[in-house]
């Protein structure tokens, strides 16, 4: 009982950082980046895995390259894998505030194909 208590807390947690991230990010500038990896991840928290589908992605912004990596959490690993599939190689919606190009993030809401 107390396991999936922990689990139903790490999750909520998980879910309000993404949340507040999403709400910040809305107003941020957008920009044509490029995906580069794509993985699946797990990360131990109270000897429990938790997954998310990790996205390594690149952008040029006034001549500069700039990179970044987002995490998209899952509900398991098949999930994750799922939400992982399609990002290498593909044009992808990158955003970032305006005078801050090294602090960015790829929103699945901003992507051309339909959230998993």
């Amino acid at each position: 009982m107390i396991e999936f208590l922990i689990a139903w807390a790490v999750r909520g947690l998980r879910t309000w950082r993404r949340h507040r991230l999403v709400v910040r990010a809305q107003n941020w500038c957008r920009i044509a980046g490029r995906g580069e990896s794509a993985r699946a991840e797990a990360t131990t928290r109270f000897s429990r895995p938790v997954w998310s589908a990790e996205i390594g992605y690149t952008y040029v912004l006034d001549g500069e390259y700039y990179s970044g990596f987002a995490s998209l959490p899952a509900e398991d690993q098949k999930h994750a894998e799922g939400l992982a599939l399609g990002w290498k190689d593909r044009e992808v919606v990158v955003r970032y505030p305006l005078g801050k190009p090294s602090e960015s993030t790829v929103l699945l809401e901003d992507q051309n194909r339909p959230p998993l």
